[in-house]
């Protein structure tokens, strides 16, 4: 048993959820995750502190051997002739073992009962069985006590190259920049929406009463427009940035994958433990959205004064930025997490796939050849009969045949 099976067992035997058991530690649930898949191991700090609270010994989440037989106590001499009987029996299970490999391949292969019954057999097919012994057999290979033969293994290879593998590593990595990813990109989008406002400002400062008469309406627009300006800028840096970070795991949102074992229940868990933040950032959100005008209508309610009904458009602004800015980050991260598990497959839905595939691709070929054919028989009963009122038929009887061919094929 390896750390972390060891890790999985003494957290259920805890009653404890790895959010529960990370809390404890002080790291996140993606460690925990991490370490029970074996994608990643605790450092000696965290393993100390498993110690504790599992209340094991270091030696027993280090070591992965456990007690062999060979390591139990021997029995005294002194015990008689079961003492001498149970060491003639071990020697006796361990002599197989110790046989020279030689020795090993000299031995005949014992042959199934089936094989045997068939060489007793007279007729054609004994001498046919007899005839084919000194030809060299087919190479069979063992999975899990089976015989099967070469052609009949999993042909993984082929499933590489229609789908790519993704391991649990893999998986976690891409859903932490999707969140990093999901909160540069509301940032951004942020930082777009409140620009006008930067711009409106100094519009509006400048037609206050109490400002000098140097500050005028011009200048107040050539520096609205420079701060407009830099913060468009700052926002397409930080787009560039997020993208350039998020650019290497593209395939998760191109096409299908095979997913490692474990890495679609870790990506659900994930998803219902983000649900609660996902609500509460839609809701803040939408309402701040939604309140984002009252500072602009109590001011035009209010106030005669014109430059202070403009500068109410900066809360405004940052309002709606702010609500965009959690909407946009957590639906990013939302999606990543469905992308992951709807294009996500198993080895089974691999197979059904590729095979499904190579039916369709198999008839496909043929299509552009049978609809140029179409085509020509078309012309060619119209331009005979002249009968144009009633040829076009012939597309619906063709439409209708390429129909039944494709259901054929699956």
């Amino acid at each position: 048993m390896v750390l972390s099976d060891k890790i999985l067992m003494l957290r259920k035997q805890k009653g404890w959820s790895q959010e529960e058991l990370a809390e404890r530690l002080g790291v996140s649930r993606q460690s925990v995750s991490k370490w029970e898949s074996g994608a990643s191991l605790p450092d000696l700090n965290r393993i100390l502190d498993l110690s504790r609270l599992f209340a094991v010994t270091t030696d027993f989440l280090l070591k992965d051997e456990e007690p062999a037989e060979d390591d139990a106590p021997e029995e005294d001499p002194e015990d008689g002739e079961a003492g001498q009987e149970q060491e003639r029996k071990r020697e006796q299970e361990q002599e197989p073992e110790q046989k020279p490999e030689r020795e090993r391949k000299c031995e005949p292969e014992q042959k199934p009962e089936r094989e045997q019954k068939q060489e007793q057999k007279p007729g054609p097919e004994g001498e046919q069985k007899r005839e084919s012994e000194g030809q060299p057999e087919p190479e069979f290979h063992t999975f899990e006590g089976e015989w099967i033969p070469p052609e009949e293994e999993p042909q993984y290879a082929q499933y590489d190259k229609e789908y790519r593998r993704v391991t649990f590593g893999e998986t976690m990595d891409y859903l932490e920049q999707s969140g990093e990813y999901g909160r540069q990109l509301g940032k951004g989008v942020m930082l777009c929406i409140f620009s006008p406002g930067l711009l409106m400002g100094p519009v509006g400062i400048s037609m206050l009463p109490f400002i000098p008469g140097f500050f005028t309406e011009d200048v107040a627009g050539v520096i609205g427009c420079v701060m407009l300006l830099l913060m468009v800028a700052w926002a397409v840096s930080v787009f560039i940035n997020g993208d350039l970070k998020i650019r290497q795991y593209k395939y998760f949102t191109k096409g299908h994958y095979i997913l490692e074992s474990g890495v679609e229940q870790a990506v659900s868990e994930e998803k219902e433990a983000f649900e609660d933040s996902y609500r509460r950032s839609i809701t803040i959100g939408i309402v701040l959205c939604v309140v984002s005008v009252t500072p602009l209508l109590l001011t035009s309610v209010l106030v005669d004064a014109e430059g202070l009904v403009i500068l109410s458009l900066l809360p405004m602004f940052l309002m709606v930025g702010v609500g965009v800015n959690l909407i946009v980050a957590a639906c990013t991260i939302r999606e990543a997490q469905d992308r992951i598990l709807k294009r996500g497959m198993t080895e089974e839905e691999a197979r059904r796939r590729a095979l499904k595939k190579k039916k369709k691709d198999g008839l496909k070929k043929y299509e552009d050849f049978y609809w140029i054919m179409v085509v020509v028989v078309y012309f060619a009963c119209s331009f005979s009969t002249m009968k144009w009122w009633g040829t076009w038929l012939i597309f619906v009887a063709a439409a209708a045949v390429w129909e039944f061919l494709e259901a054929s094929q699956k």
